[in-house]
């Protein structure tokens, strides 16, 4: 759907991702259908310089639209996007042992 939209209307916002600074301000921040298959195309051949088809991929992107293109790099790398939350502290990291990932 992402490259139908992209050839389709590249220039239409496909995610707005809203920062909440306080409890009547925001920032909005955009990604366009052509932005977003960019960066998707960026992530998913690095991806694939040392990953297969099939393998999953650890997502560890804070919520934001970093997130949307890293998703969108593993399904055009042909992978399985697993999305966890980045760790803050030491103990984040025990969570992290537990998925069940390839080695590299």
């Amino acid at each position: 759907m992402v490259l139908w939209r992209n050839v389709e209307m590249p220039d239409r916002v496909a995610f707005t991702f809203l920062s909440y600074k306080s409890a009547n301000a925001f920032e909005a921040e955009e990604l366009t259908y052509g932005r977003l298959l960019d960066e998707a195309k960026s992530i998913a051949a690095t991806l694939q310089q040392s990953s297969q088809c099939g393998d999953r991929v650890l997502i560890l992107c804070p919520a934001g639209l970093s997130y949307v293109s890293a998703f969108f790099g593993c399904q055009l790398g042909g992978m399985v996007a697993i999305p966890a939350y980045p760790p803050r502290n030491v103990k984040h990291m025990e969570r992290l042992r537990g998925i069940d990932l390839p080695p590299f």
